[in-house]
């Protein structure tokens, strides 16, 4: 029901609901994408993520996209209208970065034994390299959202 919704295809909306969708799901819409990197020596940026995401229910949704005869609709059929949406803002920074080297020891070949048990064994010593990325997570909420008793759509700044 929520493709339909963001889609704009309010009768199948409307027949997804009638056949028993889910009216107080909770889902959440995201503005914004991670960065990624590729290798170890490659730019690696202060953010690692910084996106807004905005929480909805079905009767909220269609009310801030103007459907209007949807959210009718779905009050009709027994959606809240005390719903409650949030924005937020999630920001993931590298806090820091660790180098780790670490050596084992791999038998490379045995030498020696013609058929029967081997004489020695060489061992060789290998080097491992192991970057650890540890990241500082922050979120903060930026709006309240909410629906009038004539189901229209409200926004409420946060005071931080």
């Amino acid at each position: 029901m929520v493709h339909a919704i963001a889609s704009g295809r309010i009768a199948h909306a409307q027949l997804f609901a009638g056949k028993g969708a889910n009216l107080e799901q909770n889902f959440w819409d995201r503005n914004g994408y991670g960065i990624s990197f590729h290798a170890v020596t490659s730019f690696i940026p202060k953010a690692a993520l910084k996106f807004t995401a905005t929480r909805y229910n079905p009767i909220l949704y269609a009310a801030k996209n103007s459907y209007n005869e949807l959210a009718e609709f779905l009050k009709r059929i027994g959606a809240s209208t005390n719903c409650k949406g949030e924005t937020i803002k999630v920001k993931r920074s590298i806090s820091h970065i660790e180098n780790q080297y670490h050596v084992s020891h791999h038998a490379t070949h045995v030498v020696g034994g013609y058929g029967y048990r081997p004489r020695y064994v060489v061992y060789q010593p290998q080097v491992h390299h192991e970057t650890i990325v540890h990241f500082q997570d922050k979120q903060k909420v930026l709006n309240r959202h909410s629906l009038d008793e004539n189901l229209h759509y409200v926004t409420e700044a946060v005071q931080n």
